[in-house]
């Protein structure tokens, strides 16, 4: 794309070229001018969003840096190459774009958002006689809910669910012990951080979807959907005092129904009836030695977890998939925990393939490790048989 081009169609807008105004000395002498930028159609909030091309860091080629409003309240981290491909790993701040089945420049920049990772994932989707990604729509109470599918039906992907990172995630300019936290929980130094809020991104990216939009000053206030989920749940988790948590509860110690109820319910939203599964096995903690187990002993012990691993691995094919899989051919995401980590995770699945579940993971991408660098967790593909859901959810529109 050259620079002196005058508007092209980018993102579901069209950018028109504006800048290039000269700048003078205070003799009125012209010393330079200002650099050209693209500005778009007016956006979801009633402004005008400007792209710049510019050189990359190394100077050896050029990329595409989106502010988004002017940058009134949105972090500069939308960044694209020359070839128009997102490089950053996900949007952070602000409202993600919401997929409008009805909007040829709503589905066509959804339909290429998918197309991107669906090339580096290794998904075949159907295609249209033009060679583009086919997209179909069904009725899910009410709405009309795109999605894609291979041409034999074994691979389904829902569309609209924009992945957003938990990384690097904080509330304002919040810290405690040096760090920039989510909440300051009181009288302790467990406080919630951006590693916490597992269980606020899964649900917020079905949200986002589903079309909850943050207002203005909730953009102000939290930056991005999960922050604002996140502290809605410690807000309650803070009142949940006993004998075994006196400073409360983080959100990660309290129940998918407890969630429902007092933080996902306001923003409109619930767990339904019938809307959640359990894996029928309990994940057992790690077997300890104690001084007086023997050998033998601690063998027993170190089998009967074994057993019972195997045992919750077992349920999660036989019981938690089929219910996934169905949730997603009536077109629900399904918001799952599961091992994914030593202490559990919590993440989007968004469609299914013949060996495994296409994921949106806010922590990144669990098959090249999760602490090997920040790799980018959209549409990732988790085989069903390495790791066992202890749970799934979906969530409506509370009537």
């Amino acid at each position: 794309m050259a620079q002196s081009r005058e508007s092209f169609d980018f993102e579901g807008s069209t950018w028109i070229r504006k800048g290039g105004e000269p700048i003078l000395d205070k003799k009125g002498k012209v010393i330079g001018k200002q650099p050209h930028y693209y500005e778009s159609a007016s956006n979801q909030y009633h402004k005008n969003d400007r792209l710049y091309i510019e050189p990359t860091a190394d100077g050896k080629d050029i990329q595409l840096r989106q502010l988004q409003r002017e940058g009134e309240h949105y972090k500069d981290v939308k960044i694209y190459d020359k070839y128009l491909n997102w490089t950053g790993n996900v949007d952070t701040i602000g409202n993600l774009p919401h997929l409008n089945p009805s909007d040829p420049n709503s589905v066509r920049f959804h339909v290429d958002y998918t197309d991107k990772f669906a090339n580096e994932r290794g998904y075949h989707f159907e295609k249209d006689g033009n060679g583009k990604t086919k997209t179909h729509t069904m009725n899910v109470d009410g709405e009309s809910r795109a999605y894609t599918k291979s041409s034999d039906g074994k691979t389904m992907l829902l569309l609209g669910y924009t992945a957003v990172t938990q990384r690097d995630t904080y509330y304002k300019d919040l810290e405690a012990n040096g760090k920039k936290i989510i909440y300051d929980r009181l009288l302790t130094n467990d406080d919630l951080t951006s590693e916490g809020i597992c269980n606020a991104r899964a649900p917020g990216t079905v949200m986002s979807g589903l079309g909850l939009k943050m207002t203005d000053t909730q953009v102000k206030e939290y930056g991005s959907m999960g922050v604002m989920i996140a502290r809605a749940s410690q807000e309650h988790g803070n009142t949940m005092i006993d004998a075994d948590n006196p400073f409360g509860r983080k959100p990660s110690q309290m129940g998918v129904e407890t969630l429902s109820a007092n933080s996902f319910s306001k923003f409109g939203f619930e767990v339904p009836p019938k809307g959640i599964i359990y894996n029928d096995v309990r994940k057992p903690e790690l077997p300890k030695r104690e001084n007086a187990d023997s050998d033998y002993a601690f063998a027993q012990k170190q089998r009967a977890y074994d057993e019972k691993i195997e045992a919750r691995n077992q349920s999660s094919l036989d019981k938690v998939k089929p219910w996934v899989i169905d949730q997603i051919k009536q077109g629900n995401p399904v918001v799952v925990g599961g091992d994914f980590t030593g202490s559990g995770h919590v993440v989007t699945i968004v469609g299914f393939t013949p060996t495994g579940y296409i994921v949106h993971d806010s922590y990144g991408d669990r098959t090249k490790g999760y602490n090997a660098s920040k790799t980018s967790g959209q549409f990732v593909h988790y085989p069903y048989g390495s790791f066992s859901l202890g749970y799934g959810y979906i969530l409506k529109r509370k009537k």
